[in-house]
Formats: structure tokens, sequence, C-alpha cells
């Protein structure tokens, strides 16, 4: 590893190639009863040095080199948490920790019209609201 490589660590070790591969101790098996879950964003051209630097290409990388927003992370994770939840009865077993780097969100100015002309329904303001803050980690 260099300087420019980014590692996930547990605090003592580097445990994966940050958007590259997780090291083999974090491997999924049969006998596996707890999950960390994390959901992240990284310079893809950080990453794409480092995949060739060490000559590892997987599909992760695939992924990160199409450049993901950082504003989709906690949709991302909400919709992840409840999958696990709903298909292998997992519980939550601490609260979410979030480590956001300053981003501005997007405005976005479009009317109720708008929107539903363009889906063909008849929403009010409030459902769509609704619809649009379901999944807030």
């Amino acid at each position: 590893m260099t300087n420019e490589d980014i590692v996930i660590a547990d605090g003592e070790h580097a445990i994966g190639l940050a958007g590259i591969m997780g090291g083999g101790n974090s491997e999924v098996d049969d006998q596996t009863k707890d999950v960390v879950l994390e959901v992240a964003t990284f310079d893809m051209y950080t990453l794409r040095k480092s995949s060739m630097r060490h000559g590892i290409f997987t599909d992760a990388l695939t992924r990160f080199n199409k450049g993901q927003s950082p504003l989709q992370n906690d949709y991302v994770l909400c919709a992840l948490m409840a999958g696990i939840r709903e298909y292998a009865g997992a519980i939550e077993a601490s609260a979410v920790q979030d480590k956001k780097i300053d981003t501005v969100e997007p405005t976005i100015m479009t009317s109720v019209e708008f929107i539903n002309a363009r889906l063909g329904l008849s929403l009010t303001s409030q459902e769509m609201w609704t619809l649009l803050s379901q999944c807030r980690v």
C-alpha cells in the first residue's frame, strides 16, 4: 500500500482496499452472524490509480468508476437495511454512524403539475413529499 491508497480499516488493520476489494478477514460465509454495513463514495480517480498500481480489477471498481453521487448514500443504506431485515430477519445492533463530508444538496425547481404530467398520476404535494422522504437514515 502507499499513502495514495484509500483503505477501509477496523482501527488496527486495513481490511480492504476501498472501492476495489475487501480482505479475506471480512468475507461473509455460512457461519457469519454479525455484519457491518458500509455505504461510501470514493474519488473514482484515486481508486482507478490504486487499481492500476496493484493490478486489481473488480466488479466493485467498475461501479465506483462510474462516479456515484454522495447524495445517494442515505437512500442506499436505508434500502439495504430494509432488505436485510425483510429477507434475513436481521435486527439493527447500533445506531447508524455517518461521517459526511460537506456536500451541497441540489435544489430542483419544479411543480406538482409538471411531475404528475410526466408520471401520469395525480399526486398531491404532500404525497410526493412522503414518497421522497420515506427512506432517510
